[in-house]
């Protein structure tokens, strides 16, 4: 006969791979009710975990489908075509295309990296104004094109418990995302709060704000705030899942006078070194 800690064994065994059924076991002795409730609780996670796959494969195939119908079209009518100025106009909207669909795609295996690969031990720690330099260079073409000014507070000589590489990521994340939503002629900011353990970037828009009640939604894959701006809607969830790898906060707040949003990101400070400001 078998004991009710056989049978619950059995049932592990005889699980499927994909199975997220909660375990069953209700004679099995006290001392093993919380080792069952645990069980379940991470079988719980489980079945969220490939829920929310589920949604982001969903939604990536459905913008994805949508580029590839037109390009599609596009390509029949360039066959079409009577002569070389007509078919340049079709091929530039190809190329248009084509470089979402780059776009998606990359966004797309960033957030895989930042989600499902264990946090890289850096041979060095991340340099604070290393990494922000490097992020508002890559935006600084976007934000020249939108007359956007971007100003920063002198940058500590603070080294961050970080890959330099995902911390640069996040960053760009976030002034792409503030440039982007910021009116032409708008300004973006970037303030620093030291307080000995850690530091608190903050990335402060002249943009529309988030609604209240989209805060926290904002950073599931292809939630935007607005479907106004052309995006791929994983900007922020990139920024959470590489946020979470290197142990850091990040939320977002409206201005309380309503002129724009401000993000936060409070980084763990591996040593603070004496010097002056960069």
């Amino acid at each position: 006969t078998h004991s009710p800690v056989d049978h619950l064994a059995d049932q592990l065994l005889a699980r499927q791979p994909d199975s997220i059924q909660q375990l069953t076991a209700p004679d099995v002795p006290r001392e093993i009710v919380p080792l069952v409730g645990a069980m379940n609780e991470a079988l719980a996670r489980v079945r969220d975990t490939l829920a929310g796959q589920r949604r982001v494969v969903s939604n990536a195939a459905h913008q994805l489908r949508t580029p590839l119908t037109a390009l599609r079209i596009q390509m029949r009518n360039l066959r079409q075509l009577p002569n070389r100025a007509a078919a340049v106009e079709v091929l530039d909207e190809k190329e248009l295309g084509i470089r979402r669909m780059s776009a998606l795609t990359g966004q797309l295996l960033a957030l895989a990296r930042a989600e499902t690969l264990p946090p890289a031990e850096a041979a060095q720690p991340a340099s604070l104004p290393d990494v922000l330099q490097e992020a508002l260079a890559g935006v600084v073409p976007l934000a020249q094109s939108k007359d956007i000014t971007l100003t920063a507070e002198p940058i500590p000589l603070l080294r961050i418990r970080a890959e330099p590489h995902d911390l640069v990521m996040l960053f760009s994340n976030l002034l792409d995302n503030a440039i982007r939503y910021t009116l032409p002629g708008g300004q973006v900011e970037i303030g620093l709060r030291p307080d000995g353990r850690n530091v608190t970037v903050e990335i402060a828009d002249t943009g529309p704000g988030i609604p209240d009640g989209m805060l926290a939604r904002v950073f599931d894959p292809f939630v935007r705030g607005s479907h106004e701006q052309e995006g791929t809607g994983l900007g922020l969830s990139i920024v959470k899942a590489l946020a979470d790898r290197i142990g850091a906060q990040v939320w977002l707040t409206n201005r309380q006078d309503g002129s724009g949003l401000v993000a936060w990101v409070e980084l763990p400070i591996i040593q603070e070194p004496q010097g002056h400001p960069a």
